[in-house]
C-alpha cells in the first residue's frame, strides 16, 4: 500500500558525451532502467531534438553508483544517431533515429536456488530503430504519414547482449548490434512467426517469465501490410550452450488497433495492457485495453476496456507491494489547456472488472513551477516504475517537455531558452506503509 509519494526533481539533466549535449541542441527522453549488481544501476535513455515530433535520436546508457540517482561512474552511447544515413538509392539524406529503449537481464551476483547462475550479469538491450526525413524547406522533421512509405521498410528492432567488466564500470560485448529476429527466422522476409510486416517495441521492458529468469516475457506492436497495428507477447530464453538469449516464441495477434502494450504479472495471472490506436485522433481520448492471459503463448481474448481515458502514452507496472498500476494523463481530470499535463496513477483490479481507482497526481508540472507556459503546452508523460531494490520506496521516472518542439505540426509557438533548459527526465518516489523485497537477492 502507498503511504506517500513524493517528488524528488530532475533525474537527468542532459547526456555528458560529445555530439549528444544540450550545446549540440539534445536533451534526455525515454527512459528505462534496471538494477545491474548489489551496487551497480543502469539508466538507459535516448536523447531528442528540437526537430518535430518524435526526434529521438541516440540511445544512452548511464552505470550510476549504489542507486538509480546515485553518483554517475560513465556514459555509454548504444545507437549512435546521424543525420547523413543512405539507405536508399534515391539520393536523399535521411536521420537515423531510436525510441523506446528497453533492457533486460538478471544482475550481477543475483542468487537463484543459493548460486549465482550462467546468466547473471549478462543484459539485454532493446530499442526501435527508426528512419525520419527532413524537409529541407523548414529543417523539420516530416510527419510520419508524409514520409514516403519505404522509409518503414528500414525501421526495425535492434538488440545488443552484454556484461558488465570486472570494475562493473563499462560493459563488454557479447552480442554485438544486430536486428531482433525470432530464432528460425534469422533470415529471408518473415522475422517472426507472425503474418506481420513490422514490430515497434513498446515502452515496457521484458519481466522474468519463471523463477530462475532464464526466460522473460515481453510485447510488442506488429503492423501488417496495410498499417493495421495489433499487440502480441513475446519470450527471451537463455541458451546455455550459447550464452545468450534467444527470441524463442510469439504470442497471437490481439485485435485490431492495439498498440503500445504491457504485460505484467499479477496476484491473478498474467495481464495484458494495450493503448487503442484511435485514441490518439478522438478530441477525448480513448480508454484502455486489458486482457488476461491464461497462457501468454496460447489463446488472446477479446479486451476488456476501461478507464482512463486517455489520447497520450500509457504504461503499466506490478508495483512492489504487487498491485498493477497504469500510469497517464487523462484529459477529463485535467485543469489546464493541455492533457499531457499532470501524469496520474490509478490501482488496477486485475481480477476481471480492469476497474481503476485510487488516482493519484504523479507529477503536476504548474503545481512545481515547471517554467513551461501554456502556449508551450507542458507534456509530462511516460512514466516508468524502475525495479524495486528492496525496503520502502520505489522510484517513478518521466519525462518533461513542451509539446511545441518549434514544430509546425504542433503548436507554431517558439519555445524559449527557459522551457529548453527545464526539460529532461524527472522522477519522484513512493513511500509504501512497510517494506518489501526486493527484485533480486544477493549473498
Amino acid at each position: 500500500m502507498i503511504k506517500n509519494l513524493s517528488y524528488k526533481g530532475k533525474l537527468i539533466h542532459e547526456c555528458s558525451l560529445g555530439g549528444e549535449t544540450r550545446a549540440e541542441g539534445l536533451f534526455p527522453g525515454h527512459i528505462n532502467g534496471m538494477q545491474a549488481s548489489p551496487n551497480r544501476f543502469l539508466v538507459l535513455y535516448t536523447t531528442r531534438g528540437w526537430r518535430g515530433s518524435d526526434d529521438n535520436v541516440s540511445v544512452i546508457c548511464q552505470i550510476r553508483d549504489g542507486a538509480y540517482d546515485g553518483p554517475l561512474l560513465r556514459e555509454v552511447c548504444l545507437a549512435k544517431s546521424i543525420n547523413d544515413w543512405a539507405p536508399f538509392d534515391d539520393g536523399k539524406k535521411y536521420v537515423r533515429a531510436h525510441l523506446h529503449p528497453l533492457v533486460f537481464g538478471v544482475p550481477s551476483g543475483a542468487l537463484m536456488d543459493g548460486e549465482v547462475p550462467a546468466h547473471a550479469g549478462l543484459f539485454v538491450f532493446m530499442w526501435h530503430r527508426e528512419i525520419r526525413e527532413i524537409d529541407p524547406k523548414t529543417g523539420f522533421m516530416l510527419h510520419y504519414k508524409k514520409s514516403v512509405q519505404k522509409l518503414l521498410d528500414v525501421s526495425i528492432t535492434e538488440w545488443i547482449q552484454v556484461r558488465l567488466n570486472e570494475s562493473e564500470d563499462d560493459f563488454e560485448i557479447v552480442q554485438p548490434t544486430m536486428a531482433l529476429r525470432q530464432k528460425y527466422h534469422e533470415h529471408g522476409y518473415t522475422f517472426c512467426d507472425l503474418e506481420t510486416r513490422r514490430m515497434v517495441l513498446t515502452m515496457n521492458p521484458p519481466v522474468p517469465f519463471n523463477e530462475v529468469a532464464t526466460e522473460w516475457i515481453g510485447s510488442s506492436s506488429y503492423e501488417d501490410i496495410a498499417g493495421t497495428s495489433r499487440v502480441a507477447t513475446f519470450r527471451m530464453t537463455f541458451n546455455p550452450a550459447a550464452g545468450l538469449y534467444e527470441w524463442t516464441d510469439c504470442g497471437p495477434l490481439s485485435v485490431a488497433g492495439l498498440f503500445e502494450s504491457a504485460v505484467v504479472g499479477s496476484p491473478d495471472g498474467w495481464t495484458f495492457m494495450a493503448r487503442v490506436k484511435s485514441s490518439m485522433a478522438a478530441p477525448k481520448g480513448g480508454p484502455v485495453a486489458w486482457m488476461s492471459l491464461d497462457d501468454p503463448f496460447g489463446s488472446i481474448p477479446e479486451p476488456t476496456y476501461t478507464d482512463p481515458i486517455s489520447a497520450a502514452p500509457i504504461t503499466a507496472f506490478r508495483c512492489a507491494d504487487g498491485v498493477v498500476r497504469v500510469f497517464s494523463n487523462e484529459p477529463h481530470l485535467t485543469p489546464y489547456p493541455h492533457e499531457r499535463n499532470p501524469l496520474y496513477m490509478w490501482d488496477v483490479d486485475t481480477s476481471g472488472s480492469f476497474r481503476a481507482s485510487n488516482c493519484r497526481t504523479v507529477f503536476d508540472s504548474v503545481e512545481r513551477g515547471i517554467p513551461i507556459r501554456d502556449v508551450s503546452l507542458p507534456v509530462v508523460d511516460q512514466a516508468k516504475v524502475l525495479p524495486h531494490c528492496g525496503g520502502n520506496r520505489q522510484i517513478i521516472a518521466h519525462r518533461v517537455r513542451p509539446k511545441s518542439l518549434n514544430s509546425p505540426f504542433k503548436t507554431g509557438v517558439v519555445i524559449n531558452d527557459e522551457e529548453r533548459e527545464v526539460s529532461g527526465i524527472y522522477y519522484a518516489e513512493i513511500e509504501y506503509d512497510r517494506d518489501y523485497p526486493a527484485a533480486w537477492r544477493f549473498a
